[in-house]
């Protein structure tokens, strides 16, 4: 009865195949903040999602950053497509970092073609410290938002 319109086709996000999966919280800035660097998460699987949920949880707030999930069976053409679109619409006004789970991996290395097409520093050994640092610095540009994301991830590396 009451239905919207139908959709001319167009959508707001980019269409992303079924081997990575990607996805950007609704997250806004809160209002009279500055531009902030992008925070883009490359992750095995759902790692990226539980630790963005866990920085959630922790600030008691949604934090605004796009991660892409990279399955083990994934076709890596496709995978580099994703991230590729991933990288360009999850950079905001003053960038981006590119933060992934583990150096040398899958994630890693398609993170890592996708971002140096586009000049975005990455950061490998993603930790929720490092995620916290890197949200909580978020207005910096994006080189020194990667050092303080890389001091974040090993200042949590405690040996008791």
């Amino acid at each position: 009865m009451h239905r919207r319109p139908a959709s001319l086709g167009l959508h707001r996000r980019p269409h992303r195949p079924r081997t990575a999966r990607g996805r950007r919280s609704r997250a806004r800035q809160p209002p009279g903040a500055g531009a902030v660097t992008g925070i883009i998460l490359v992750t095995h699987d759902a790692l990226g999602e539980a630790v963005r949920r866990e920085a959630e949880n922790i600030l008691d707030r949604p934090v605004a950053l796009t991660t892409v999930a990279v399955s083990y069976r994934a076709d890596v053409e496709e995978t580099l497509a994703a991230l590729r679109i991933a990288v360009a619409t999850g950079a905001d006004a003053q960038g981006a970092v590119v933060l992934t789970d583990l150096p040398g991996a899958t994630p890693h290395n398609l993170a890592n073609q996708a971002a140096e097409e586009h000049g975005i520093p990455v950061v490998s050994g993603l930790n929720l410290p490092m995620l916290l640092k890197t949200i909580n610095h978020a207005d910096k540009p994006p080189a020194e938002l990667a050092a303080l994301a890389a001091d974040g991830g090993s200042q949590g590396i405690v040996r008791a």
